[in-house]
């Protein structure tokens, strides 16, 4: 592995442990869980910038992932505009929920793309003598 790749590995796991960070702060804001550990404000802006934070780095790397390109960048930009719309939903912004509706519609046709577009090689993952 080059250092190019090496180096889009490593912003691909930063992206992801972003995204995991910014799941535990939605889960705080939008579900009232952890509220004794983290206060709301708080969690607002660290969710807005771990998350976009996680949606640049994963967006940016895109093309480094085991999918098809363009399973990769619909479901990216579904991700993205679920985020637009959830920041919309904590500023309280009109018209959030249909934003939140189209990123996440966005997000389920990117699941029903086909298998020769989402996997170009034609691996089956179930096999385990690849």
């Amino acid at each position: 592995m080059d250092n190019q790749e090496r180096f889009l590995q490593i912003l691909k796991t930063i992206g992801g442990v972003s995204f995991v960070i910014a799941f535990i702060l939605a889960i705080n804001i939008f579900g009232r869980v952890g509220r004794e550990y983290i206060s709301l404000p708080v969690a607002r802006y660290l969710f807005i910038g771990f998350g976009a934070l996680g949606l640049i780095l994963n967006l940016v790397t895109f093309q480094t992932g085991k999918y098809h390109p363009i399973y990769n960048l619909t479901y990216w930009g579904g991700s993205i505009i679920t985020f637009v719309g959830l920041i919309m939903d904590l500023f309280r912004v009109q018209y959030s929920m249909y934003v939140l509706i189209l990123g996440l519609a966005t997000v389920g046709v990117s699941f029903l793309l086909p298998k020769s577009l989402v996997d170009p090689k034609g691996n089956d993952p179930d096999l385990l003598d690849d």
